[in-house]
């Protein structure tokens, strides 16, 4: 499915004339990626009349294509996420007409171009897991270990782990905190991403692109990212 048709059929899904379900993507500023082709789309749909508020449509896939997956920004992360895994499963699972290089990518809101921008999670692998729990399980309390975590969560909190289990704790712009307070300060090995199961999918892409940014400058961000309760 090219993309002019992929924009047609999610121009349908937010024109749908049932008021109960709806689609609001994520905005974003500046994507690295705006054009692509040879996609087929999802959908996890606003809808008040499900449990939870969620449907999932995810009718259109086809395994060799880039996908793309389109979120509405209010879901919660602890709603939306398993629907995105079991997306992820699909494709890693495929054993038959498997693409190895077709990406998976979150369709956002391009305000800064005012087109589609994509967010690539292809590699993303999501663990749920209880506050802190985590934490130890990473070896964040080894002094030898360069570990650091970065912990997102409501209200523009966030939680920073460092060796030796040193946490600072900060509120305020996400940029200036990852550029002065971690990226320049740390000899980090590795950066690990921890998200509040409560957070919204808007306020998860909004992270999500600013480490992105930062990540482009070589910074070692882990593939597995924790949503956290």
């Amino acid at each position: 499915m090219k993309l002019l048709l992929y924009i047609a059929c999610l121009i349908m899904v937010i024109g749908c004339s049932d008021t109960k379900k709806t689609i609001l993507l994520p905005k974003i500023q500046d994507a690295f990626v705006n054009d692509l082709t040879d996609v087929s789309p999802a959908y996890i749909i606003y809808d008040i009349t499900k449990k939870d508020s969620l449907e999932l449509n995810r009718n259109n896939l086809i395994s060799t294509t880039n996908w793309l997956v389109n979120v509405d920004k209010r879901h919660k992360l602890n709603k939306a996420i398993p629907s995105i895994v079991l997306l992820q499963n699909k494709k890693r699972d495929a054993k038959m007409h498997k693409n190895e290089a077709a990406r998976n990518y979150f369709s956002c809101n391009d305000i800064s171009k005012q087109t589609l921008g994509f967010i690539d999670f292809t590699e993303v692998y999501y663990k749920f897991e209880p506050t802190n729990s985590y934490i130890k399980k990473l070896g964040i309390n080894d002094s030898v270990n360069e570990k650091v975590v970065i912990e997102f969560n409501p209200e523009n909190e966030i939680n920073i782990y460092y060796p030796s289990q040193h946490q600072l704790r900060y509120k305020g712009n996400l940029s200036e905190i990852l550029e002065k307070e971690v990226f320049k300060n740390t000899k980090s090995d590795m950066i690990y991403l921890a998200f509040n199961g409560n957070l919204s999918f808007q306020e998860y892409i909004t992270a999500k692109r600013k480490i992105e940014v930062f990540s482009e400058n070589k910074v070692n961000i882990a593939n597995t990212e924790y949503i956290i309760n």
